[in-house]
């Protein structure tokens, strides 16, 4: 590529000016050598994009600058180690090396390095879910990208993950531990009648307080209470610990007035707690009837995502997501974890064997697992799914279907 000179050597400068009639004054008269140079490169970019030159397509220049623009995407280096040695800064180890540069994506290893890549880009730029030809993402920043009609037993958490909790259930056992109480027997907090008090709190006392230790994290999603204040008006609170009780984390919290009882619904954003605890405010006057508390049950779960229409048929598929082990569990892949994909809008549902490729640095195991020849025929309409076990609870961070 060059700046040619006009060839006309009234004109002076690399810069192509119109004739002026006016002054008289000659326009540039273009060297074929630059107007060649220019068609050549203009033609290179098409070719090098996997374009055919055609006359009659007028939109090849902008058609190659978007190819190119997806390949230099898919195939920047991402910050990303997976079980590397110290001295590793790569994501791919392959043939006794860490390897940065671009591999071709019929390669297994690298199709599994785009899929990362691409999928860690979804999750650091917070987009929920997009497509690319072949090629198919889900960061879970949303629960856009699953198809709640076709999936069961999971739940979406705001902090960008599917897990296998669903409904609510009556957290069973534990041990009932309280304070402030001047009269009353708090067990009977938890006895399942809501109308006769239970508990009184002492207006000369210390804050009226009821909880229950469950000696291992439960996932609280509800907690109910049915309580009064006699004459007086006050809060009822809700709190978790996970240290024995040393630190709370406020849970909720509702204002109460009066004689009752008052039927409390304290809705919790699904979280880990050992022991939960309900607390009057300070004075002391609070009176509590029953307290429920609910957990969020492990399932069985059944995750499936919406279709995407691949751009011609494919032989096979690929899939790769991310997985959080929360219990140290060690998972059973094709027991615990299974990945399942389909090209026919999933009336054929083909297992993938699933492989760990690694961890990353937060700890998230890299499943995944490809069919090279997928048995049904005549479809494009691709879609990826992933069931768990309810033997511990999996957290599931993102995941690409590639094909």
């Amino acid at each position: 590529m060059d700046r040619f000179q006009p060839l006309n050597a009234d004109v002076v400068g690399p810069t192509h000016v119109n004739a002026d009639p006016d002054s008289g004054a000659p326009g540039a008269r273009p060297d074929a050598v630059g107007y060649q140079a220019l068609i050549d490169e203009v033609a290179h970019l098409c070719e090098q994009a996997g374009l055919v030159l055609d006359a009659a397509d007028s939109t090849q220049v902008h058609q190659a600058i978007i190819a190119l623009r997806a390949a230099q995407t898919l195939t920047q280096h991402v910050d990303v180690t997976i079980t590397a040695p110290a001295d590793g800064d790569g994501l791919v180890y392959q043939g006794g090396a860490w390897i940065n540069g671009a591999l071709s994506t019929e390669d297994p290893v690298a199709r599994k390095r785009i899929a990362l890549l691409a999928l860690f880009r979804a999750m650091d730029e917070n987009k929920a879910r997009y497509g690319l030809v072949d090629d198919a993402y889900d960061g879970l920043e949303t629960a856009d990208g699953i198809d709640a009609g076709a999936s069961s037993n999971y739940s979406w958490n705001s902090a960008g993950y599917v897990v296998n909790r669903a409904g609510e259930t009556l957290v069973a056992g534990g041990t009932t531990f309280s304070s402030g109480v001047s009269s009353g027997d708090a067990a009977l907090c938890f006895d399942g009648d809501t109308a006769t008090i239970a508990v009184s709190g002492n207006s000369a006392g210390g804050t009226l307080m009821v909880g229950k230790s469950y000696g291992t994290a439960k996932i609280i999603t509800r907690v109910k209470v049915w309580a009064d204040y006699v004459s007086s008006s006050g809060t009822i609170s809700v709190a978790g610990s996970n240290d024995g009780g040393a630190t709370w984390t406020p849970l909720a919290s509702q204002a109460v007035s009066g004689a009752g009882p008052h039927a409390l619904d304290f809705a919790i954003a699904a979280a880990g707690y050992e022991r939960v605890r309900v607390q009057g405010s300070t004075d002391n006057n609070a009176r509590f009837m029953e307290i429920e508390i609910y957990e969020a049950p492990l399932a069985a779960a059944s995750v499936v995502w919406n279709a995407v229409e691949a751009v011609a048929e494919p032989d096979g598929s690929h899939g790769l997501f991310l997985l959080e082990d929360v219990e140290v569990a060690t998972p059973v892949l094709g027991t615990d974890v299974s990945l399942f994909l389909t090209k026919d809008d999933g009336a054929t549902w083909e297992a993938a064997a699933l492989a760990q490729d690694g961890v990353t640095a937060e700890g998230y195991l890299i499943l995944s697992g490809s069919i090279a020849a997928m048995t049904a025929a005549g479809d494009k309409t691709m879609r990826v799914k992933i069931e768990t076990s309810d033997r511990a609870e999996w957290r599931i961070h993102g995941v690409a279907h590639q094909w």
